[in-house]
């Protein structure tokens, strides 16, 4: 009889206790369940998470478009899109060498791009007086593939981050002293280019003429080659700090030696190579070139950052640049404001010019983006320390630079 009594007793007391086992077990996750829980972050990481993740208002890689668009397109992709275009600048320097204001750039133009997807620029040059300066570019682009296309025409080889940017879209209003002098100018020419998976290609022939208007075909001209490689991470959330980066080199090969027009101081090889750089608002690029012939040999080392302090407004500005020549004289250094059929020939236009044998050079200034990158103002401050001066001793020069450029 006690042992009848102490299993029912112990049996009562099981049942709850099975019970709270049950239970248990019931809200107690299963493997499975722990290995999602620890793939999935708890929602509250994630939206910190996301808090921390601030994009710019504009993707990284638009801001390194190499122009400014067309403020006005006709048509649509179904027909014929046409899109009037220019460029009017407008600089005021104050040099230790040179002073002066005037219109720096008068481009008026149009493009046209057909429903095949044929495009066609035309870009004329105009004085201050609105006579004719000479064409800037007169390109036609084929589509041969998704990925490959072939342009000919007149137009400049994209030559380094600063020359490869169209006038409407840089930075600075001058180029870097080296670049300025050793960059090719605008001639006849036929590139074929493609773009797969963040890797870019170009290659093609220039021809070794040039002119104001239309260049023949003169000497061997030179060869043009160009790789590049991109990475944009600025899509996801899960990105804290969205960035963009992108790597150049680009190689040009002259023929005809001294015999050449577009290839400056008959150098027979021009090397660039550089990186572009964006994280969240600050932008950066370097440069690095080499120019190198029978008689003279350059090289040069730029460095440019881009800081918005209001985004898509104000932009700080800075500039460092470094050029040294194994001859005596061999860097030419432009000073003033250079006249607006500049570009029709080659981009360096300087009304005065300094030889030496080493430069530094600093600028640093803020960007107003009034509208947009359409109509901008700019200011700063440069300073300039020649070595191995031609004709004269050392000097340094500190110069200001105001300037307005309004792209259409």
């Amino acid at each position: 009889m006690k042992k009848l009594i102490v299993i029912s007793v112990l049996g009562g007391a099981l049942l709850p206790a099975n019970e709270a086992l049950d239970l248990l077990d019931s809200e107690l996750p299963g493997p499975r369940q722990v290995y999602l829980d620890s793939a999935d972050p708890p929602k509250a990481a994630q939206v910190q998470a996301k808090k921390k993740t601030v994009p710019p208002d504009r993707a990284l890689p638009e801001r390194w478009n190499i122009e400014t668009p067309s403020l006005v397109t006709f048509g649509d992709s179904l027909t014929t899109r046409i899109a009037p275009r220019g460029v009017f600048e407008y600089q005021y320097q104050d040099q230790r060498v040179a002073r002066g204001a005037k219109l720096s750039r008068a481009r008026l133009g149009v493009e046209l791009e057909t429903y095949y997807g044929i495009e066609l620029t035309a870009d004329v040059l105009l004085s201050s007086d609105g006579d004719y300066e000479g064409w800037d570019t007169l390109q036609v682009r084929v589509p041969l593939s998704e990925d490959i296309d072939l342009s000919f025409g007149k137009f400049p080889p994209q030559f380094g981050t600063e020359y490869t940017q169209d006038p409407s879209a840089r930075w600075f209003p001058t180029l870097s002293p080296l670049l300025a002098q050793v960059a090719p100018a605008s001639s006849l020419g036929m590139v074929a280019e493609g773009d797969r998976g963040g890797f870019e290609w170009k290659g093609g022939w220039f021809s070794g003429d040039a002119r104001r208007d239309i260049p023949g075909i003169a000497g061997d001209g030179y060869l043009y080659v160009s790789v590049a490689s991109s990475f944009n991470g600025s899509g996801g959330e899960e990105i804290v700090t969205p960035r963009f980066q992108r790597w150049h080199l680009d190689y040009i090969y002259n023929f005809d030696g001294n015999d050449s027009e577009t290839i400056p101081m008959a150098y027979s090889h021009l090397l660039a190579t550089g990186m572009q750089i964006s994280a969240g608002n600050f932008d950066f690029y370097s440069d690095f070139l080499l120019a190198e012939g029978d008689d003279q040999t350059a090289w040069g080392v730029t460095a440019a950052g881009g800081y918005w302090l209001v985004e898509d407004a104000v932009r700080l500005v800075g500039r460092y640049h470094y050029a040294n020549s194994r001859e005596d004289g061999g860097v030419l250094v432009g000073w003033g404001v250079p006249g607006t059929g500049t570009d029709a020939l080659g981009p360096f236009g300087s009304p005065a010019s300094t030889s030496a044998s080493e430069l530094h050079s600093i600028y640093g200034g803020l960007n107003f983006h009034v509208f947009e990158d359409n109509l901008l103002l700019g200011t700063g401050l440069e300073y300039r320390n020649l070595s191995g001066v031609v004709g004269r001793s050392d000097f340094d020069s500190w110069g200001w630079n105001t300037w307005a450029r309004f792209a259409f």
